[in-house]
């Protein structure tokens, strides 16, 4: 049992924020060219996330008839010695020379960067939530990424992007997140080459071809958004400037997990959520060639029934017949994928 406060929203079961609560802030968004070195800085005593839409790939060279695979990408974030974002290659990571000179991050996706203190100190004037061992606190040097929509969507094989549920929407403002419990189909890019590189996603089946169903998912879209005031409540200001509200849901107490570990297809619980909700994320990659001659780059992407998780094949680009000059054809990596509770968010009685 945790003390502290709940708060609840019209359409959810509200949520707590006591001792165990972490709240997270969307430091830094961006869409399209990401280099290895990010200048993004994360300031000393903070933890930080970065999310990569496309974190794992091989890379192929046009060889006359076929296509030459002459690396692999798995992308690792780390810090500089100036406190930066950087990211490298992590161990799944080949490289054969040709065009292919190691770049440890696939060129254009999204990148969202999130940073929450280490140690959740008592300043200026708020709240805090002591345990244990533990401590959390809201007050005037707070800082939330807020809830700027939630609800129900339908995907289907014309492709879904987050800008159709709002023009204002995108890739450089916004990180969403989907609950889906169909585990017959999952979410993930589209095959089309005129959309390589862009966040425009179809529904996939179980053998790794798009389907020609639809996906119905709840989506909760996170950003840093005007904060919204409401009658009654609970507000905290800093220097006669609000920085909380709580009508304003936000993103909190989210879990991190490897899958790695676990065999491709393989449904796991998640430690601490009852209904997992995560972002499109390649948590690995495949490459093969069919009995017709011609190959596919797969995305291994994740898939949910609602209350478990699983990695699964998504068959996104063919092309011509595939040989390799690096000794590995499809792998798992030892990413953290940041998955939090769609519970907080809905009310699913």
């Amino acid at each position: 049992m945790s003390y502290g406060i709940k708060i609840f929203t019209k359409d959810s079961r509200g949520y707590h924020l006591d001792n165990n609560t972490t709240s997270m802030f969307m430091t830094a968004a961006r869409y399209g060219d990401i280099s290895e070195k990010t200048k993004i800085y994360i300031p000393k005593g903070y933890n930080y996330y970065a999310y990569l839409s496309d974190g794992c790939g091989f890379y192929d060279e046009i060889d006359n008839d076929s296509n030459m695979i002459v690396g692999s990408i798995e992308s690792i974030a780390y810090l500089d010695e100036n406190q930066h974002l950087c990211f490298k290659n992590g161990k799944h990571a080949s490289y054969a020379g040709w065009g292919y000179d190691g770049r440890p991050v696939i060129t254009k996706q999204q990148l969202i960067v999130l940073t929450w203190p280490e140690n959740n100190t008592a300043s200026g004037y708020g709240i805090s939530m002591k345990g244990v061992n533990n401590f959390f606190s809201i007050n005037g040097d707070s800082l939330f990424s807020n809830v700027i929509w939630k609800g129900d969507i339908e995907i289907t094989n014309r492709g879904w992007s987050v800008a159709e549920i709002n023009s204002n929407l995108s890739y450089q403002n916004s990180f969403v997140f989907f609950y889906c419990d169909d585990e017959t189909i999952s979410i993930g890019r589209s095959n089309r080459i005129t959309e390589r590189g862009d966040i425009i996603l179809l529904p996939y089946d179980l053998d790794g071809f798009i389907s020609n169903r639809s996906v119905k998912a709840k989506i909760v879209v996170f950003g840093n958004d005007k904060i919204k005031t409401s009658k009654y409540g609970m507000r905290i200001y800093n220097n006669k400037k609000i920085v909380y509200d709580s009508c304003n849901e936000i993103l909190i107490n989210p879990k991190f997990m490897e899958f790695s570990p676990h065999n491709v297809g393989q449904m796991v619980e998640v430690p601490g959520i009852k209904r997992p909700m995560f972002p499109k994320v390649t948590v690995g990659s495949k490459y093969f060639n069919d009995k017709s001659g011609g190959g596919y780059f797969c995305d291994i992407a994740l898939r949910s029934n609602g209350r478990k998780v699983s990695t699964i094949t998504q068959n996104t680009f063919k092309s011509a017949f595939l040989e390799s000059d690096i000794p590995i054809s499809s792998f798992v990596s030892e990413q953290q994928v940041m998955i939090i509770d769609a519970e907080n968010y809905f009310n699913f009685d």
